[in-house]
């Protein structure tokens, strides 16, 4: 039942008050490193030599001329065209009474009536009436052609009638805005530089097609470099985890570590790194694990032998202590004695979270004491260990669960009740099943 609690007294002992005041000595460290020589040893590692062909090599001058020529190609995409903005009010209906609702609105409006209200009373455009007639800005190529020819005649705040299949317009220009232009030095270094990277990037993928071709049938990276006017690189003791450097690129050191380029000892496929970086490589020497000196492993040794030893010293407090309990002394009188923090709980719950949850299911798992009597057990965790002590198991009670956890409780047994049932539904479904396997 939920509801079940539980006594105890528990006293906490941190592995770290023991850590922090141990001295390894020089020679507990030279005598672990004697011991354990295999395990110190270096990580095989390998030689690479690698070719690489980078745009930025690839990046030329471009004349002037072609420069101006592209200028005028694309200007354009750098223009901006005037703009106006416009309102109409759309009149539908046959031509007479077109001419005569358009009569009243321009009478309506030379009287002084606001054009966003005639709009919405008098458009037939549902979609611009409720906005007050208004259409947004255009550049000259929104609207029908007859629209944008009397758009462009008017001044702001002049309105005009103009006639398209739609019906007749009144229009109304309510703002516009003058266009702009660049001149060929606001953007001749992008466009040179533009012209320079298409030159690059072309020049560069012809160059890894050669590079594909030669490098299939070469010995080593000789040919390639020679033939590509590129210069061979180095780079030493590369490892699977490699972390600096270019060859942290995964991809890198999958290909220098793979049975056809480490064991065969052929030349790589060209590794494409990004669409302006390729890498083709070779093992040059292959470097296998050596045992390494005790300074270089000096440190992880004295880390390993302190927390071993606080480890220890831990648990021998820990279980002396709980050799104390059973000799008759309390929780109280052996946790200041050592100078240990303990503290009591009554009636802890299976849920409950002023407990470390690893004491807390300790605790439930253990059988209740007898009458007059304690259960002590160590547990440990991590870096920290707990001796504890229960007294008491007060079993649970239907009427003690509140509301809430009473409704928990029905729907965990609903939940059971229903896993089981579909359990021995599937099961007996499969033994009545005649299975055939094609």
């Amino acid at each position: 039942i939920a509801a079940e609690g539980r006594d105890l007294r528990y006293i906490t002992i941190p592995v770290s008050r023991f850590r922090d005041d141990l001295t390894i000595s020089d020679a507990d460290i030279s005598a672990f490193f004697a011991a354990n020589q295999d395990r110190f040893t270096s990580e095989e590692s390998l030689n690479i030599e690698y070719v690489e062909l980078s745009i930025d090599s690839y990046r030329e001058p471009v004349e002037e001329e072609r420069i101006r020529e592209e200028f005028e190609l694309v200007r354009g995409e750098y223009e901006l065209a005037e703009e106006s903005r416009v309102s109409h009010i759309l009149f539908e209906g046959d031509d007479d009474e077109r001419a005569a609702r358009l009569a009243e609105a321009q009478s309506a409006l030379a009287s002084g009536r606001d054009f966003a209200d005639a709009a919405r009373e008098l458009s037939d455009d549902i979609g611009s009436a409720d906005a007050g007639g208004d259409l947004g800005y255009t550049a000259g190529d929104t609207f029908p052609e007859e629209m944008e020819e009397a758009i462009a005649q008017l001044d702001v705040g002049e309105t005009g009638a103009v006639e398209t299949d739609a019906g007749t317009h009144l229009l109304l220009v309510t703002d516009r805005r003058e266009g702009s232009s660049v001149s060929f030095d606001d953007v001749r270094f992008e466009l040179e530089e533009r012209l320079q990277t298409a030159d690059a990037a072309a020049s560069l993928l012809i160059d890894v097609e050669r590079l594909r071709d030669i490098a299939f049938n070469a010995a080593d990276l000789t040919e390639p470099a020679e033939e590509l006017a590129v210069e061979i690189q180095r780079v030493e003791s590369v490892v699977r985890g490699q972390s600096e450097g270019l060859f942290a690129d995964p991809r890198l050191v999958r290909a220098a570590f793979s049975e056809d380029v480490l064991e065969a000892g052929h030349n790589s496929e060209v590794i494409e790194l990004s669409p302006e970086r390729f890498v083709l490589l070779r093992v040059a020497q292959r470097n296998p694990p050596e045992p390494l000196p005790l300074a270089a492993v000096r440190d992880e040794i004295e880390r390993e032998l302190r927390e071993e030893q606080a480890q220890a010293q831990a648990r021998e407090a820990a279980f002396g202590i709980l050799e104390q309990l059973a000799g008759g002394e309390s929780v109280e009188s052996a946790a200041n004695a050592a100078g240990f923090d303990w503290q009591l709980e009554l009636g802890a719950r299976r849920d409950s979270d002023r407990l470390p949850p690893s004491l807390r299911e300790r605790l439930f798992a253990l059988a209740a004491p007898a009458a007059g009597s304690t259960v002590s057990e160590v547990v440990v965790d991590n870096d920290t260990l707990y001796v504890m002590e229960m007294m008491r198991v007060t079993p649970g009670a239907m009427d003690s669960l509140s509301p809430a956890e009473l409704l928990a409780l029905r729907q965990r047994l609903s939940s059971d009740d229903a896993n089981l049932l579909l359990q021995q539904y599937e099961t007996a479904l499969r033994a009545d099943a005649d299975i055939q396997v094609y």
